[in-house]
């Protein structure tokens, strides 16, 4: 989808107001991989996802030649299952730095 970047780094911090929060996550896309950036909420019970797709396609915008990067904080803005008929807001947020690095010239 972005023939310009020889790789796409994307990891995730993530907190839940909580002493147990889920374990950091790691991505790393080269050019055969599908140009695809959402990632579903780390809880097995939310129905929350992180949408990186536009994130990823203002770095695919930028011009020149340095390594491009972006950090940014997410809420998930999806709803956990708390029990069969109850649902509650999910409380997990994500710090998230996205490294795009060009092919050598």
């Amino acid at each position: 989808m972005y023939p310009q970047f020889a790789e796409v780094r994307v990891a995730f911090e993530f907190q839940d107001g909580g002493p147990r929060a889920p374990s950091p996550q790691s991505f790393s896309y080269f050019p055969a991989a599908n140009g695809f950036f959402k990632y579903a909420c780390p809880c097995h019970s939310c129905s929350g996802e992180f949408d990186l797709t536009g994130q990823v396609e203002e770095l695919a915008r930028k011009v020149g030649r340095a390594p491009r990067v972006r950090s940014l904080d997410l809420t998930c803005q999806g709803l956990r299952a708390e029990a069969a008929d109850a649902h509650s807001n999910c409380p997990i947020s994500v710090r998230v730095q996205l490294t795009a690095l060009l092919h050598p010239i």
